[in-house]
């Protein structure tokens, strides 16, 4: 009956091992698990929204551009107009 008794080292040891064999089998089960399609789908929208983005930037850019060169071009033929005839005679 020695066997059985609590001091006995090798039933600690093994009681320990069960132990710790039970608490590695209950990890895996305590992480969460990653949806791995999902993250690839937000991943991807993402990536889409910031294309998005990227193009509205270079619209944005290209129209300030165009409206700045018809505006200068309007200016130079405004200071390059002649003047209207008969207005540099004197009445």
């Amino acid at each position: 009956m020695a066997s059985e008794t609590p001091s006995d080292p090798g039933k600690n040891k093994e009681e320990r091992a069960a132990r710790k064999a039970e608490r590695k089998q209950r990890v895996p089960a305590a992480k969460p698990v990653v949806d791995i399609a999902a993250l690839e789908k937000r991943v991807h929208l993402a990536e889409l929204q910031a294309r998005e983005v990227e193009a509205e930037i270079r619209y944005f850019e290209a129209s300030a551009k165009r409206r700045n060169m018809r505006s200068e071009k309007r200016g130079k033929k405004r200071r390059n107009r002649d003047k209207k005839p008969g207005a540099d005679t004197e009445g």
